[in-house]
Parts: structure tokens; C-alpha cells; sequence
């Protein structure tokens, strides 16, 4: 966490609120005269929470200076996705669930969503928990033929996907065949791994 501290990388606030020509139907629009400075964020309190998210995914999330306007969002933002993602029992190894498929997940539904800003967040998230860059590139791609990659990860994509789109896609035969192939204890943390980002769009 030291280590994590000296080397916290974020985006300049002024220079988000010196953007030029930001489409102004855009939340983004209203919100960027009020951003709120990481060093503020830090001063509040949240100095271990925002070093902990680096060493997660390797940045500090800019959404952190929108979210913090309204302290409310921020909070709950922070407690959503580590519970979600079942941290930090997940990280730490403990029982048995299974990082391929929740990563997995947390990439298609960030995808599914068309979100690029989740879709990098997570993407990092799921390199650095092992996950093989060719079934990042399959899904990209938009088909996992001739990736090498199991029976739970097929179920575990297409439920992601289906769970991602607005409006939910997700299919009765989708979910059986996730039942049927990822242990009973994992289902849930497989479709839990999508909301925290989709949901924020």
C-alpha cells in the first residue's frame, strides 16, 4: 500500500475541467465545473481507499472527482462494487470462487454495456487476477470460437453479455446452463460481477 501511495496515478482535475467542446446533453456537462480534486478526496479521509483501488486496477478511477460532488454517490460506490465482487475474500484467495469466471464477467458486462471507461477498468482488473489476454482479445472480437476456454466461461460470457445490455437480454436457458456448469457457490458471484459497472451508466 506504501508503494501504492507514492505512485497513485490520476488525472489532472483542471485539466477535465478545462475540456473543450463537451457535448452539453452530457451529465459530464453539468458536473465539470464542480469536480472535486483527488487531493481533496484524500484530505476527507479516503487517502487507504484510493490506494487500494490502485493496487486493484492500477489507476485511480476519474469517476472518484464526479462521484465525491455528492458524497452520498461516492459512498455508495464504494461499498457496491467491493461487496459485489466480494472482496476482499476474492482477492485474498479464500473458499473457492472462481477469478477467471468473475473477471470474465465484469469485462463482457462492461463491454455489453458499451462502456469503454468500465471496459479498461476492468479489463486491467481481470489481467491482474490471471486472466488470459486471448480471451479478453476472443471477447473483443465478439466470438469465443477456437479460444480455449471452458464450458463455465462460455455460460459465464453469455450470461454477462445478456446481463449487460439495457434492457436485460438474459434468457431461461442461459441460466440453466450457467447452473449446469459453474458450482452452485459460484453462480452468484459470477452474475453479481456485472452490476457495479453497468449499473452506473
Amino acid at each position: 500500500v506504501r508503494f501504492a501511495a507514492r505512485n497513485v496515478q490520476h488525472v489532472d482535475p483542471g485539466v477535465l475541467r478545462d475540456l473543450k467542446n463537451v457535448p452539453q446533453d452530457t451529465l459530464f456537462a453539468i458536473l465539470q465545473p464542480h469536480i472535486v480534486p483527488m487531493e481533496t478526496i484524500r484530505e476527507r479521509g479516503y487517502g487507504p481507499l484510493l490506494e487500494i483501488v490502485q493496487l486493484l486496477i492500477g489507476v485511480v478511477p476519474t469517476c472518484d472527482m464526479l462521484l465525491e460532488i455528492w458524497p452520498p454517490a461516492f459512498h455508495a460506490y464504494n461499498v457496491i462494487v467491493p461487496n459485489f465482487l466480494n472482496l476482499p475474500e476474492f482477492l485474498l484467495g479464500l473458499g473457492t470462487r472462481p477469478s477467471s469466471l468473475i473477471t470474465l464477467a465484469m469485462y463482457v458486462a462492461s463491454r455489453a454495456a458499451e462502456c469503454p471507461y468500465c471496459t479498461a477498468h476492468t479489463c486491467s482488473f481481470a489481467v491482474r487476477r490471471g486472466l488470459a489476454p486471448a480471451k479478453l482479445r476472443a471477447v473483443l472480437a465478439g466470438s469465443l470460437d477456437g479460444t480455449a476456454v471452458t464450458q463455465a466461461e462460455h455460460a459465464s460470457v453469455a450470461v454477462a453479455r445478456s446481463l449487460g445490455c439495457m434492457p436485460c437480454e438474459l434468457t431461461a436457458e442461459e441460466v440453466r446452463t450457467l447452473r449446469a456448469t459453474v458450482a452452485k457457490g459460484d453462480v452468484e458471484w459470477v452474475v453479481a460481477a456485472g452490476p457495479p459497472f453497468w449499473s452506473l451508466q
